[in-house]
């Protein structure tokens, strides 16, 4: 794996696993966008071997319709994965958030996306250190 990829170990893709970050994850909102964070569950029925490597940081987009036309969304979808995948460093290891914009005001570039994502985490109080935009 890329040492910046994005595997499929690192998106939530279950259904269960979305509900279950909405119902007990916390909420935040700021420009446009809503993340729900909650610390991942501990790696059940994995091996020994890779319950000892660390917790991983994973992400779920949730896009409505209300939003705008398929391409619009899509650009967003793809703005906010990338913004993620190169800044999960600055997040602290095993958190799981779901990010749902309302919004595309905010979202018009990748440099503006990844401004949301770190007034959100900053918010949320979920970067390493705690430095970021508030």
């Amino acid at each position: 794996m890329k040492r910046f990829g994005l595997s499929k170990a690192d998106k939530i893709y279950l259904k269960n696993d979305f509900k279950l970050i909405l119902e007990q994850g916390k909420k935040v909102f700021k420009d446009g966008v809503i993340l729900w964070h909650r610390p991942a569950g501990p790696a059940e029925g994995k091996s020994g071997e890779q319950a000892a490597k660390k917790p991983r940081n994973r992400i779920g987009i949730i896009v409505s319709r209300r939003l705008g036309g398929a391409i619009l969304r899509n650009r967003c979808k793809r703005l906010l994965r990338e913004a993620f995948r190169l800044n999960r460093h600055l997040i602290v290891d095993g958190v799981d958030c779901i990010f749902y914009p309302k919004d595309v005001k905010n979202l018009g570039n990748y440099d503006a996306a990844r401004a949301v994502l770190l007034a959100l985490a900053g918010k949320a109080k979920i970067l390493k250190n705690n430095k970021g935009p508030q």
